[in-house]
């Protein structure tokens, strides 16, 4: 035990010293990272599209093609089909002409100057299976599967003629054309570079293996762009026949496709949505950015602020943004087990960790969040609600249990209540705790005493309930597949309800309105001004499937299990919109809000800590210039190492990196968030591998969402 504690004081302290500035940045506003706009099922699996305006073309496999209105994000619109002979993979438009990859129908030519009313203008059947079409002047060089590639004449696009071929050793994928070669991802070979000076007789004159599958790839510039099955690569082809891996990062799933737009890339990662990389260095590439989408991410394409992904057996989905990084997360922790529910009182949040009971987290450096303690509570812990100094669990099997956390370090079981059922959440009032229970219903218990909880009445509900918040004289229980039950907490009697269209998990209440987080159906606004006849006045469908909510001001805060953190604006209760969103690692299951920061139970991840949005009012109408970050170093020259100070003037996700005077990177001081406030970096003179740098003269470039600095420094030995 006193190791234990010896550890949390250890880390306390650390977390003290690491934690150079005061807390500020209120806000954020999430609108404008990357978030989900809308999505829609189409009739079969979409593979390959291409963004046009305002028009998304989209190869449906064996339903063939689709164009889809997304002039409206939020509920895009099939506005044509055309049924095509094979099985539709890709589709690259030009004009009033959409040249489609069909599978073993090979290349189609479709007018579709008119989306109700397309039709075949010419066709030519490849010998393979084909995958994907790149145009290039009066050519398209088409991906034709265990044929290798096709080169075509479209000159004549009513009788388009195959005019060159080159079989590849693996299975072509997807290819780019730049100058006279093309770039082909070869599946288990690699990147296969292929001289296409002369059209008819293409020919094979470089391999460069891949560490994994080569699924996809872009070509900008002196670039090729390529994702393959478990990372992304960035391959040199300033020399075509000497190609060279200069960059790299792991991806967390399986790479399918690369799309480049500006300073980004844009890779589908199939079970773990789109990855956004910032390639401002090739050579060192990273994700800045990520969202999950609900089924299997396969190919993007970028259009201005918007970015498509299909998604396999769940259509397309669209995202917008203005930067297309993932909003800021303060702080993590991981907790031990797995982080069911949360609740926030002055420095500390309290999790219910379903595996190992309440954990305390001392959150007073919010950048640096600790555990002092924790205590296990029988059965596995699903809620939390503090009073005074006591935290409340809903223990599963346990029931309820008391727990006195004085001391965080220490917090000990003092009272348990037994419930018949299986306590989900709760919520706690004065003298009284209320108890989700599940079947049983509602249990009502007096905590005036908290070491001997004390049973007072049960208000059996038909559903199973869930959860529980409490306004005036009124329990609002979220109760499984029966919706919303409305309790008078004085009889604990029913007195209202209302069925919702899922499964009901999750409840807050602000106003006169309840917000319910009905899993895969998503969050619905209740109009409860009259506790006898609540009223569905305004729904809204999240991304995933919404577990937990939390209301402050006009934002809803949904911890929307797979796909992360919701932020739903709920200021017109009749039209809930979603404006942003945060993906996190885990599952999440709970969100809680405590001044301007949001908790979320991350499940197997932890307790994450993000900034609550921004007012309307808190946003200019015009974005000012962001305050200059401030870098210095000292001593400077220094003899062998040199200490660096960053003065940052609002949240942001930081990096520090040192560079010779020829670009290369030679140690990355830190990669991650910070708050607002200085910091102090030391760089001991020695490169990333551990060898001493030679005396010279270097860059320390800090990056920032707003912005990049650059400070000359020299190292002297």
């Amino acid at each position: 035990m006193f190791a234990r504690a010896s550890l949390f004081a250890v880390l306390g302290l650390l977390a003290g010293f690491l934690y150079l500035g005061p807390a500020s940045a209120a806000c954020t506003d999430y609108a404008q990272y990357l978030h989900w706009e809308g999505g829609m099922d189409t009739p079969g699996a979409l593979w390959g599209i291409d963004v046009v305006g305002s028009y998304v073309y989209a190869a449906g496999d064996a339903t063939g093609l689709h164009v889809i209105d997304i002039s409206d994000p939020v509920h895009p619109t099939i506005v044509g089909t055309f049924d095509t002979p094979g099985a539709a993979s890709h589709v690259t438009v030009r004009g009033d002409l959409a040249f489609v990859g069909d599978g073993p129908a090979g290349l189609l030519v479709i007018n579709v100057s008119n989306p109700n009313s397309m039709y075949l203008v010419g066709s030519v059947d490849t010998p393979g299976n084909a995958e994907w079409i790149c145009l290039v002047g009066t050519y398209a060089y088409v991906m034709d599967g265990d044929s290798g590639m096709c080169v075509v004449d479209i000159s004549d696009p009513a009788h388009p003629q195959i005019v060159g071929s080159v079989d590849t050793p693996g299975y072509p994928w997807v290819g780019d054309v730049a100058g006279d070669y093309a770039y082909v991802a070869d599946d288990i070979p690699g990147l296969e570079v292929i001289d296409v000076s002369d059209p008819g007789n293409p020919r094979l004159v470089r391999t460069v293996p891949m560490p994994d599958e080569a699924q996809g790839v872009d070509i900008v510039g002196q670039y090729a762009y390529v994702a393959d099955y478990s990372g992304f690569r960035v391959v040199d082809i300033s020399n075509p026949l000497d190609p060279q891996i200069v960059g790299s990062v792991d991806l967390p799933s399986n790479g399918q496709s690369v799309v480049v737009g500006g300073n980004y890339a844009y890779v589908p990662d199939m079970d773990y949505g789109l990855q956004v990389i910032d390639i401002i260095s090739p050579f060192h590439p990273r994700i800045v950015g990520s969202i999950g989408t609900p089924g299997w991410a396969i190919w993007a394409d970028v259009e201005g602020n918007c970015v498509c992904v299909t998604d396999y057996q769940y259509g397309m989905q669209v995202f917008s943004f203005s930067h297309p990084d993932s909003p800021p997360i303060i702080g993590s922790v991981d907790s031990p087990g797995e982080a069911r529910g949360v609740a926030g009182a002055g420095n500390y949040a309290y999790v219910a960790d379903y595996t190992l009971g309440l954990q305390v987290v001392d959150v007073s450096n919010p950048a640096f969040p600790w555990i002092p303690g924790g205590v296990l509570t029988g059965g596995p812990a699903n809620g939390v609600a503090m009073a005074d100094n006591f935290a409340f669990v809903a223990a599963s099997t346990s029931g309820l249990q008391v727990v006195n956390v004085t001391d965080p370090a220490h917090p000990a079981i003092i009272g348990t209540w037994d419930s018949p059922g299986i306590a989900y959440g709760l919520v706690v009032a004065g003298a009284y705790a209320y108890l989700a229970d599940g079947s049983p219903g509602l249990q009502k218990i007096n905590v005036s005493n908290p070491s001997s909880p004390q049973f007072v009445a049960v208000a059996n509900t038909p559903g199973s309930a869930r959860a529980a918040a409490l306004a005036g004289s009124y329990a609002y229980v979220a109760d499984y597949g029966s919706g919303l039950q409305i309790i008078d907490t004085s009889t604990m009697q029913i007195v209202g309800s209302v069925d919702t269209p899922g499964t009901a998990v999750g409840v807050a209440v602000a106003g006169n309105y309840a917000y319910v987080a009905d899993f895969d159906a998503g969050l619905h606004v209740i109009l409860i001004s009259d506790p006898a006849h609540p009223q569905i006045v305004g729904s809204v469908d999240t991304y995933g499937s919404a577990r937990g909510v939390a209301v402050a001001e006009t934002y809803a805060y949904v911890a929307d299990n797979a796909l992360g953190l919701e932020v739903i604006d709920v200021s017109d209760p009749t039209a809930p919109r979603i404006i942003g969103c945060r993906d996190t690692p885990g599952l999440a299951y709970g969100a809680a809000m405590t001044g301007s920061h949001v908790y979320i139970a991350d499940g197997a991840a932890g307790l994450h800590i993000v900034p609550r949005q921004c007012r309307t009012a808190d946003i200019p109408d015009e974005i000012p210039t962001p305050p200059a970050i401030l870098l210095h170093a000292s001593p400077n020259p220094g003899f062998g190492e040199t200490s660096i100070r960053l003065e940052l003037p609002e949240i942001d996700r930081v990096r520090v990196e040192i560079y010779d005077v020829a670009g290369r990177l030679v140690r990355q001081l830190f990669d991650g968030a910070l708050i607002s406030g200085t910091h102090a970096f030391h760089w001991d003179g020695h490169r990333d591998e551990g060898r001493e740098a030679p005396a010279g003269i270097y860059l320390v470039r800090v990056s920032a969402l707003e912005g990049t600095q650059t400070l000359k420094v020299m190292l002297t030995r």
